[in-house]
C-alpha cells in the first residue's frame, strides 16, 4: 500500500502511548447493524487504482477500517473520538486477536482521533483475523476491546474490490489544472522542466494541504513549502526538524544524507536525500526516495523543494531536485537585489 513521506507536513514522534489513557474503557461497543461495514476502492492522487477498504462503523463513534493493498498487505484502522492523539507520532502497543497471544505492534497517528497499524501481507495473520470475534489493543496494563464483524465476508469484499478496481483510472483524478504562481511556473521551465502536471488541492482545506503546490513530472511528485522561519533557527534547525518528520513517516528501514551548504547571493541552499525501506513483512512493497531542496533566504524566507519516487524512480526524483538547485543557485547570483 503506498505510503507517501514526500511533503508531510513537520511531526514529531512520541514516547508514551495515549490511546489507553485517553479513550473511553467500554468492553466490546456494539457495531452499528445498517450497514455492517462498507467496502469501497481508494484512487491514489493522479487517478490511479490505489487499495480498497472498508469501514465498520461503533454505536459510540469508534470505527475500525480495513485496508487491503492488490499485494494483500492488511492495513488496521481505528477511530477513537477523543483519543488526543499526535499526528506522526508512533505508539507501542499490544494487539490481541481473540484469545490468542498478544503481540507487539507499532501504531502510527494519522489524526488526532486515529492511528494505523501496518500488519503486512502474511497469510497467517489473514487467517487469524478471519477467525476472530474481537480484538484488543492498548498497553500491557490497560486495553480496549473491539467487537469485530464476522471476518471473513469482509476479507472477501476487499478481494472483490481489488479485483473489479485492478487498472482502473478515477475519472474524477484531481489532475486538473490548478492556478501556479507564474514566478513557480518560470522556474519550472527555466529548469527544465517540460511535463509539469498541476495538482488540484482545492477540495482540501488549506490548513490541511500537505504542500502549497503539487505536481507530478514524469514518475516523480513534486511540491513546494514557503513559510517564514521561526526567529533564532538556522538551516540547519529547520533541516532537523524537517528530516525528523519523515523519518517519523517511515514504518521501515529510514535513511537519510544532507550535502553541505552551498551560498548563494541572499541565501543558503542544502540538498537532501531520504529514502524509507518497508519492513521485512512488505518485502513486495517499493522503497520510497525523496530528495529536497531546502533554502533559507537573508530576509528569513524558508522553502522546501520536495521530489517523490518509488522504487527505480529514485534517480529521476534526485534528478529534478538537482536541476532545481541549479536553477535557483543561477538565479540568485543573476538577481542578488531581488533577495
Amino acid at each position: 500500500m503506498r505510503t507517501l513521506i514526500l511533503l508531510t507536513l513537520i511531526v514529531f514522534t512520541a514516547s508514551t502511548p495515549a490511546l489507553a489513557a485517553s479513550a473511553p474503557q467500554k468492553a466490546a461497543p456494539k457495531a452499528a447493524k445498517q450497514p455492517p461495514y462498507q467496502t469501497r476502492p481508494v484512487f491514489e492522487p493522479d487517478g490511479n487504482f490505489g487499495f480498497c477498504i472498508a469501514d465498520y462503523p461503533y454505536q459510540d463513534g469508534r470505527k475500525l477500517t480495513v485496508a487491503m493493498s492488490p499485494v494483500g498487505q492488511i492495513n488496521l484502522g481505528f477511530t477513537i473520538p477523543g483519543a488526543g492523539f499526535q499526528i506522526g507520532a508512533k505508539y507501542d502497543l499490544m494487539l490481541t486477536l481473540g484469545e490468542g497471544k498478544s503481540r507487539k505492534v507499532r501504531a502510527q497517528a494519522i489524526d488526532n482521533e486515529a492511528v494505523l497499524l501496518q500488519m503486512g501481507a502474511t497469510p497467517l495473520f489473514r487467517k487469524k483475523l478471519s477467525a476472530s470475534t474481537n480484538l484488543q489493543l492498548g498497553t500491557e496494563k490497560k486495553n480496549i476491546e473491539f467487537s469485530l464483524p464476522t471476518m471473513e465476508p469482509l476479507l472477501t469484499s476487499l478481494d472483490g474490490c481489488l479485483k473489479s478496481n485492478k487498472g482502473k483510472v478515477d475519472p474524477k483524478a484531481a489532475m486538473a489544472e490548478q492556478a501556479m504562481p507564474e514566478t513557480l511556473k518560470a522556474l519550472l521551465v527555466t529548469a527544465g522542466f517540460t511535463d509539469v502536471a498541476v495538482m488540484d488541492m482545492s477540495k482540501i482545506p488549506p490548513d490541511e494541504r500537505p504542500a502549497d503546490y503539487i505536481w507530478k513530472t514524469g514518475t516523480v511528485l513534486g511540491g513546494i513549502r514557503e513559510r517564514r522561519a521561526p526567529e533564532g533557527k538556522s538551516l540547519s534547525d529547520l533541516i532537523a526538524l524537517h528530516m525528523q518528520g519523515l523519518k517519523a513517516r517511515c514504518a521501515g528501514t529510514f535513511k537519510a544524507d544532507i550535502e553541505r551548504e552551498k551560498k548563494a547571493e541572499g541565501l543558503v541552499l542544502r540538498l537532501a536525500q531520504a529514502s524509507c525501506a518497508p519492513p521485512a513483512e512488505e518485502k513486495d512493497a517499493p522503497a520510497v526516495t525523496v530528495a529536497i531542496l531546502f533554502y533559507l533566504t537573508d530576509r528569513g524566507g524558508f522553502t522546501s523543494f520536495s521530489h517523490e519516487g518509488q522504487g527505480g524512480a529514485s534517480a529521476e526524483a534526485v534528478a529534478a531536485r538537482d536541476k532545481l538547485a541549479k536553477a535557483i543557485l543561477a538565479i540568485a547570483n543573476q538577481n542578488p537585489e531581488k533577495k
